[in-house]
This record gives structure tokens, sequence and C-alpha cells, in this order.
């Protein structure tokens, strides 16, 4: 896996917040998994893929922009990322569907000018909003 700092172009950005998805966003693969493990092992399938997106999606706030970092291992480990810069971020919305509410996690959506970036699956999102909200 690349470090987190590669992902910094400029030397005077630091990384301010950084998190994962939460494991229980995946449920519904670890559900096929459990439900599956009698059919021959298929259900580690659904498991190892719920690992794999666990480990392969990162989310950061630098000092100067917002990034969802996902990693794709096929081409030659292939960092696929998603950013706004902080100076152009307007909106912050969180929505939470029964079982985001039931298990803990929401997805975040941060709007700027013409673009948007999803934090999916994200546990504590107040966290993510006080570390925007001086940028706003």
């Amino acid at each position: 896996m690349m470090p987190l700092h590669t992902h910094l172009h400029l030397k005077d950005e630091h990384v301010v917040w950084q998190r994962r998805m939460s494991p229980l966003a995946l449920w519904p693969f670890w559900l096929l998994g459990l439900a599956t493990i009698w059919l021959y092992g298929l259900g580690l399938l659904f498991w190892l893929y719920a690992a794999v997106k666990w480990v392969r999606v990162r989310y950061l706030v630098t000092s100067r922009r917002v990034i969802s970092a996902e990693d794709h291992y096929a081409f030659l480990l292939r960092v696929e990322t998603c950013e706004i810069p902080l100076a152009e971020v307007t909106d912050i919305a969180v929505s939470r569907g029964w079982m985001g509410d039931l298990l803990g996690y929401a997805d975040v959506t941060i709007h700027g000018d013409g673009r948007a970036v999803t934090l999916s699956g994200l546990r504590h999102p107040d966290e993510l909003r006080e570390t925007l909200r001086p940028y706003l």
C-alpha cells in the first residue's frame, strides 16, 4: 500500500484528519459471506472482498484539500483520488440510511465549486464536520 504522504504534493501540506471506511458499512458482504460459507466456502470470497475494500479506501483532510483515495492493485498500485481544495468547500451533507443508523455510519458528501467528494461509510461524521468548520 502506498503511504498516505504520497498524496501530498506540496511540501507545506500536512494531514489534519484521516480515516478509513467503517468495516460495518460493508455489512452486505459480511452477511453474504455468512450466508454462503456452507456453499464450498464461497462466503470466504465475500469476506475477502470486504476486507480488501476496507484496506483500499482512505479519506484525508490536509491543510489544503479533502481527498478520497482508493488503491487499485491491478494497475501497478495506481491510486485513484477525488479531491476538493478547502478554499472551494461550500457545503457538507450527511446522509444516513436506516442501516447506517443501526450500525453507526454515514455517507458524507463535501460540495465544492461545481464538484463533490463523497466519503462513504464514515463513522463519526461530526468529527469531519468539526475539522472542516474553520474552512466554511
